[in-house]
């Protein structure tokens, strides 16, 4: 508005001293009624031009500053809306955080030449939300078995899940000392445990037991052994 008193302001002062000059000069050089008259005329259009270009700088003015508040409000609500977006993807990640799952190596049983081992899976959704179409794939190191996917499906808050997971050895094979036991003891046979899951807001999600929580694709659960190798890739 300043900007606008300083352009205006002088604008209409020149137009109103223009606007006396002329009578002045009508008034010194009028030789009858009728030139005085005329240069009254002179003077009412001055006024009035000087009053079309005063209401023309004024709504200029008002565009310029509507069209400054409109650009102002929209870098506000863009600020708004991308710490909101920001927020919601920090809530989602906490609560798809919340999962935990953990795995336990049961003791080796033998039957003749077949060692079978055992592993429990254990999971456990700790939101406050209800986890959904939940997979527990298992995947035997270096393709060898276990490979099996589990449906879970929906996991409210605060309810664990707990699998079984075996496979066979041929001890035949492992030579003497039996070395699959100190393998088995140690960890080396483990195979990978990895959930699949989406969260409250339908955002796919996939836990690592020894790892991170990924964000992935959604997939379809005919694709759990594939979506479960890139999540462990990645």
């Amino acid at each position: 508005m300043k900007g606008f008193l300083r352009v205006t302001i002088p604008t209409v002062l020149l137009t109103l001293a223009i606007a006396c000059a002329i009578t002045l000069w009508g008034n010194r050089h009028a030789s009858d009624a009728g030139a005085v008259a005329q240069s009254w005329e002179a003077v009412a259009t001055w006024v009035a031009a000087a009053g079309a270009v005063g209401a023309l700088l004024y709504l200029g003015e008002q565009v310029k500053l509507q069209r400054a508040e409109l650009a102002e409000q929209r870098e506000e609500l863009t600020a708004v809306r991308e710490e909101q977006a920001d927020q919601r993807r920090q809530l989602e990640r906490e609560q798809a955080a919340k999962l935990s799952a953990w795995f336990e190596r049961l003791p080796p049983t033998t039957s003749g030449t077949t060692a079978t081992l055992t592993w429990r899976a254990h999971v456990l959704n700790g939101s406050n939300a209800i986890l959904t179409q939940m997979r527990l794939v298992v995947l035997g190191k270096r393709g060898a078995q276990p490979r099996r996917s589990s449906g879970v499906g929906a996991l409210e808050p605060g309810v664990p899940f707990t699998d079984e997971i075996s496979t066979n050895l041929d001890i035949t094979k492992s030579g003497q000392p039996p070395q699959w036991q100190k393998s088995y003891g140690t960890g080396s046979m483990d195979p990978h445990f990895v959930v699949l899951f989406y969260d409250n807001d339908g955002r796919a999600w996939a836990k690592l037991l020894h790892g991170p929580l990924k964000r992935i694709e959604p997939w379809h659960y005919r694709q759990d052994f594939q979506t479960a190798e890139n999540a462990l890739e990645e």
